[in-house]
C-alpha cells in the first residue's frame, strides 16, 4: 500500500527528531512527498530506520530513495525465497529437476538485482502473496475458532 500524507508526515517527524533538525515547513514536506508518494509505508519506514542506524547525517532525497529501493529489494527477495520454499521454481510444463529449479531461482535473483523482473514473475509474486494472505486469514479464523471453544 502506497504511503499516505499522514503516514509520510509521521515518518518525517521521526526522521527529524532522530537528527535533532528543525521541523520542515509545509512546502518542504510537500516537495519531499512528491518523491515518495509511490513508496509503500512499510518500505519508507524501514528505510528511515536503517538510515538513522547507519548515518550520522540527515539524508538527502536521493539517499533515502536509494535506501527505499534497497528495502524493497529485500522484501521481494524474502518473497522469492518463500516461493522457492513452496516449490514455485519446480513448476513448469512438467515438474522441473532440482538443478533446473535452482537455475530458475538464480535467474530470478539476477533479474531482481538488475531491477528488471519480467512481468510474468511480478504477476506470480502478486498471486503468491494473494494466496498466502488467504491462507493466513484462514489460519487466523481457525485459531479464533479454537479460542472460542
Amino acid at each position: 500500500m502506497k504511503i499516505n500524507h499522514l503516514a509520510f508526515i509521521k515518518c518525517m517527524k521521526y526522521l527529524n527528531t532522530c537528527y535533532y533538525s528543525k521541523s520542515m515547513d509545509q512546502e518542504q514536506l510537500e516537495s519531499w512527498y512528491d518523491y515518495f508518494r509511490d513508496v509503500a509505508y512499510s518500505t519508507f519506514s524501514k528505510a528511515i530506520k536503517e538510515i538513522v542506524a547507519e548515518s550520522r547525517y540527515y539524508p538527502t532525497i536521493s539517499q533515502l530513495k536509494d535506501k527505499c529501493k534497497e528495502e524493497n529489494k529485500k522484501y521481494i527477495l524474502s518473497i522469492i525465497d518463500q516461493m522457492k520454499k513452496y516449490g514455485y521454481f519446480k513448476k513448469g510444463v512438467k515438474k522441473l529437476t532440482d538443478f533446473h529449479a535452482q537455475r530458475s531461482y538464480e535467474k530470478t535473483l539476477m533479474w531482481l538485482e538488475n531491477g528488471k523482473l519480467p512481468e510474468f514473475v511480478e504477476n506470480d509474486i502478486k498471486e503468491f502473496l494473494k494466496h498466502n494472505k488467504q491462507i493466513e486469514e484462514k489460519n487466523r479464523k481457525l485459531l479464533n475458532n479454537v479460542k472460542n471453544l
